[in-house]
């Protein structure tokens, strides 16, 4: 059978695939003159440095290997969707992330995602418009994760820092302004050792981040 069909109610992809230095795409679907659409697609790669070229991000941003699988279906104006993403050994902006699975859903203008990295004790859940300027929200929560792949990507740092976290943290803005963007984190627990002192969270602390501000509500640590 030809890779793409077509007659007069629909032009019918039955396999098309493309290659992005190490990633692999395909899909398939049918996209009916009316303007609906239904497909499925699915991604592959061992290295996703070459993503970190197609968002115009150092190359060096993003390393390890994902596979997504998924499916589309509406009008270009108004479609729906979700996928499944995996990844392994994933680093992130020097950032050891490790294994990672996320469900994304879209719905309309809008995409959410639930993910989980169980390496760094985080699940993540959260929103994104995909149109300007392009306003998100996300919560993420932390337990007993560790510090030292977080504290990685430091630059110049004078003593070693070791040790857990627990915090709930909420971070909301718009992409296009994200130095705009207000945080807020919640801290439940913090052992962790600078250098050779030990340091603990005394008591729940929150942590208040707007442009240009910080705002810390009674934080006390112990030794």
């Amino acid at each position: 059978d030809p890779a793409i069909a077509m007659d007069k109610r629909a032009i019918t992809p039955r396999s098309l695939t493309a290659q992005l230095d190490s990633v692999r795409l395909s899909g398939s679907g049918e996209y009916m003159w009316n303007g609906q659409t239904a497909s499925r697609f699915t991604a592959a790669g061992e290295d996703v440095s070459a993503l970190a070229k197609l968002l115009e991000l150092s190359e060096d941003s993003l390393a390890g290997s994902i596979n997504v699988d998924g499916s589309v279906r509406g009008t270009v104006q108004s479609l729906d969707g979700r996928a499944e993403l995996t990844a392994r050994n994933l680093t992130a902006f020097d950032v050891p992330v490790g294994a990672l699975k996320a469900g994304l859903q879209l719905n309309g203008d809008r995409v959410t995602i639930d993910a989980t990295a169980p390496d760094l004790h985080a699940h993540v859940r959260g929103g994104v418009g995909i149109r300007a300027p392009f306003p998100f929200q996300a919560d993420a929560d932390l337990e007993r994760t560790p510090l030292a792949p977080l504290v990685a990507a430091m630059p110049d740092r004078d003593a070693a820092i070791d040790g857990t976290i627990s915090a709930g943290l909420r971070a909301t803005g718009n992409g296009n302004r994200a130095t705009e963007a207000t945080a807020t984190v919640d801290l439940r627990s913090l052992d962790l050792k600078v250098g050779d002192v030990p340091l603990a969270l005394a008591s729940p602390s929150r942590l208040s981040i707007a442009p240009g501000a910080v705002a810390v509500d009674s934080l006390r640590l112990r030794v």
